[in-house]
C-alpha cells in the first residue's frame, strides 16, 4: 500500500504513473539508509494522485536485493524519494522478493 504525499506537506503536486522510477528508501536496524535507484512502481489503477493511496507492485533492482540484511518483512514501512524529498510512504503487505 502506497500513500502519495501532497505538495502542501512537501510531497508532489502531480500524479505518478506506472513505471515510475522514484527511489525506494528502506531503513532498518541492520540496513541503514538502503536506497534503490532502480525501483519501478506499478499501481492498481495505473496511476496515483497526490493525497491518495493505492496498492502497488514494486520491482526492486538487484543492488538492494543483494544486501543480505534487507529482507523486507511484511508490516514494515518504506518511503519513496525524489532526490532528498520524501514524496510517498508505504507499507509492505506481501513480499515476493527473491533475495540473491
Amino acid at each position: 500500500m502506497v500513500y502519495l504525499i501532497p505538495s502542501e506537506f512537501g510531497g508532489r503536486d502531480k500524479p505518478i504513473y506506472d513505471n515510475y522510477k522514484g527511489q525506494f528508501y528502506w531503513q532498518t536496524q541492520n540496513c541503514k539508509d538502503c536506497v534503490d535507484w532502480l525501483a519501478c512502481y506499478y499501481f492498481e489503477s495505473s496511476f496515483l494522485q497526490p493525497n491518495s493511496k493505492s496498492l502497488c507492485k514494486i520491482i526492486l533492482g538487484e543492488t538492494i536485493k543483494s544486501i543480505e540484511s534487507c529482507n523486507f518483512p511484511v508490516g514494515k514501512q518504506f518511503c519513496i524519494r525524489e532526490g532528498n524529498k520524501f514524496v510517498g510512504v508505504g507499507l509492505i503487505l506481501e513480499n515476493r522478493a527473491k533475495i540473491v
